[in-house]
């Protein structure tokens, strides 16, 4: 299940919960198999041999698979070596984002707390307690949980879905009444994750400097978990960009902040 998911940073989040499990299972299988051997004492010489081979031989197979697995966890331990470094620069982007919005949240008045429409629901709700956040991934927002469940949708298989006329339908759908349930939600800014080319950075370092908005509706449109609100020309006339925060040379958080002139969100 891990597999099929995927995680951009494997070994440190999805797999460490079930290696105590994998682990056990791992040796009862080895101990399983060898005790193959041992099974039939009872049966013909011929049969007997069979199976003692056999157990062996699967026990083998099963540690040889094993150690295979566990190769490409020192691989992916030895690419992610950098793990803190990488920690530096989410505290960098994601915690100056929550920060920044803790410090607005403050001037709001008590009754009209401030909402922000986010997609990394970790280290930036962490540091902004007085924010109310929108998950759009629907890990803390049940309407969003729900609706994704009711349409059977799955981000990382979209585009297998989408080759499929009936499923993109669907997508199309889901992906309307979402977008409509996040702008009921009047959100007072709105955090954006970005991904662009390593030699793509430069420019969107300066975009993002220059507040550029327009530059980035490609790239916003790019981030399915938003579900095509940030790309929309109406996102641009409601929201304009103020900062941009660099997580990695490649990937980038935008904040787009409410025009004074938009509706602001609903009373409580």
């Amino acid at each position: 299940m891990v597999r099929i998911g995927g995680d951009q940073l494997p070994l440190f989040r999805l797999y460490l919960p079930v290696v105590p499990f994998a682990v056990l299972w791992a040796v009862r299988a080895v101990q399983w198999t060898w005790e193959l051997a041992l099974a039939r004492e009872g049966e013909p010489t011929t049969g007997r041999r069979t199976v003692r081979f056999a157990g062996p031989a699967f026990s083998l197979v099963l540690v040889a698979m094993l150690a295979g697995a566990a190769a490409g966890g020192v691989q992916a331990a030895l690419a992610h070596a950098d793990f803190r470094q990488v920690m530096g620069w989410l505290e960098a982007s994601h915690g100056a984002a929550g920060r920044f919005l803790e410090e607005q949240a403050e001037r709001q008045p008590p009754a009209r707390p401030l909402t922000v429409v986010a997609q990394d629901i970790g280290l930036t709700p962490y540091v902004a307690p007085r924010v109310r956040f929108v998950d759009v991934v629907g890990l803390t927002d049940r309407a969003v949980a729900t609706t994704l469940y009711r349409y059977d949708y799955n981000p990382y298989t979209r585009s297998r879905m989408w080759a499929d006329p009936v499923r993109r339908a669907r997508i199309e759908a889901m992906e309307l009444e979402l977008r409509a349930y996040l702008r009921s939600r009047a959100a007072d800014y709105v955090l954006v994750t970005i991904n662009c080319r390593p030699d793509e950075t430069e420019a969107v370092r300066a975009a993002s400097a220059r507040r550029d908005a327009a530059y980035f509706r490609v790239h916003t449109a790019h981030n399915v978990l938003y579900y095509g609100l940030p790309a929309e020309p109406r996102f641009l006339e409601e929201f304009e960009l103020i900062r941009g925060y660099e997580y990695t040379p490649i990937c980038f958080v935008l904040l787009y902040q409410r025009k004074a002139a938009s509706p602001g969100p609903p009373g409580p």
